[in-house]
């Protein structure tokens, strides 16, 4: 940018260039201050400029003085084109980070869920299942933290179905262009629904039973992590975290989530992930889970495995999707004999197709899933489910759902006919 037009845009700004220049702690000059600051500078070039013409006429004795102004004419102009580039840069937001203010560089996002659920055997019910709110913030190109809070069932308290939740709390460390490093709380990384499980991202009203009875969506542990993004599509994480904590005789996963709330930490936990998105309209996933002692605060040590592979295909707004999970127990006496397998696995085949630029996109899916899981110390429930609905997106960022599931052999959900409803945003 020319130096003229970088000086308007100083005098024109004047609160952006206070920022600029006094963004540490201390007073900020007022617009009377900074008229006359740029007043100075400006007659200091003048007077450089003088100076040089005047010493560029006079004998080689004074080229030593001629030398010396230049390279002083020179260093005030830069000084001004920084500070003019300082102002450009806190103008101009998504260009880069230094420079900016900190609201500049904090973004804030959220998602929620409302479910409305007949049945046909049960109390019918409505639920805001879920609001989570993100903030997330760059502290320059290469450092950037991630938050999420989550109120579930819209009330929290003391006799009170909700709970107030952190989600996620982590720092981001870019490495180059293709690794990264994340130290904090975050979600583990498994296939399936857990690392997106935004309600505009699936078919439903509620999660599939693969991602919350076997893989216990949403699953978050604190701990370190790295990964590398290959040019030909491929993926890698690898995580060390705390872990589960188990109560062996019943054996129910989903129950040992500790959600990093002074959490037991006498053992650490593993987790890795691969993914392949190279192919258009490909993706594949395959994710592994080891800890040796996932009955941290009860009797003998209980170790456990969990497997996963999960792959999509989309093709001209067809799509076919899979998962299977699978859990290996062993090494306690009080665990159920049942409970040492623990699986499940779906098939999902869905069209998607836009109605108009103005109502938006229409979907419609089937899913069929079967999952044994440990319920209780007695009760192991395995469960046969059909799924039928569509999705309805006006926009990509908000979705309208309608859903028929029947449930064959044992019921999780209280009825072998459920109706659901239900909406879900993010932005």
């Amino acid at each position: 940018m020319h130096s003229k037009l970088k000086l308007s845009t100083v005098l024109l700004s004047g609160a952006a260039f206070a920022s600029a220049l006094y963004g540490q702690s201390g007073d900020m000059p007022s617009a009377e201050e900074m008229w006359k600051i740029i007043q100075q500078q400006q007659k200091q070039i003048e007077a450089l400029q003088a100076k040089l013409d005047e010493n560029s006429a006079a004998d080689a004795s004074t080229k030593s003085d001629v030398a010396k102004t230049q390279s002083d004419l020179k260093e005030t102009r830069e000084q001004l084109d920084m500070t003019a580039d300082a102002v450009d840069r806190s103008l101009t937001p998504g260009v880069e980070t230094e420079g900016k203010g900190w609201s500049q560089r904090t973004t804030i996002g959220a998602y929620g869920e409302l479910h409305a659920n007949f049945y046909s055997n049960a109390q019918n019910s409505i639920d805001f299942h879920r609001f989570v709110l993100m903030v997330n913030h760059d502290f320059n190109e290469n450092i950037h933290l991630f938050t999420e809070v989550e109120l579930e069932h819209a009330l929290a308290g003391s006799g009170k179905p909700g709970e107030v939740e952190l989600e996620q709390a982590f720092v981001e460390f870019d490495i180059g262009d293709q690794a990264y490093a994340d130290v904090g709380l975050f979600l583990m990384p498994v296939v399936g629904l857990n690392l997106y499980h935004e309600p505009t991202t699936f078919y439903g009203v509620e999660r599939n039973g693969v991602d919350s009875r076997i893989i216990p969506t949403t699953w978050w542990e604190a701990g370190g992590q790295g990964g590398y993004r290959f040019d030909n599509g491929i993926s890698l994480v690898g995580s060390v975290t705390s872990g589960l904590d188990v109560n062996p005789a019943t054996g129910n996963i989903r129950s040992g989530r500790q959600k990093v709330a002074n959490a037991a930490f006498d053992d650490v936990a593993f987790a890795g992930m691969v993914t392949y998105t190279g192919t258009p309209g490909l993706n594949l996933g395959a994710s592994v889970f080891v800890q040796d002692d996932m009955a941290q605060t009860y009797n003998g040590r209980l170790s456990g495995v969990l497997t996963g592979l999960y792959g999509s295909y989309t093709w001209e707004g067809f799509t076919i999707k899979g998962e299977y999970a699978r859990w290996d127990l062993w090494g306690n006496s009080a665990l159920p004999s049942t409970a040492k397998e623990q699986w499940g696995t779906y098939i999902e085949p869905s069209y998607r197709f836009k109605i108009d630029d103005t109502f938006g996109d229409l979907g419609f899916f089937y899913r069929f899933s079967y999952y044994e899981y440990q319920s209780n110390a007695t009760f192991f429930s395995k469960n046969t489910v059909q799924s039928v609905g569509f999705n309805y997106w006006p926009i990509d960022d908000v979705v309208l759902k309608a859903e028929y599931q029947y449930t064959g052999e044992a019921d999780d959900f209280a009825g072998d006919n459920v109706i659901s409803l239900g909406f879900g945003f993010v932005f």
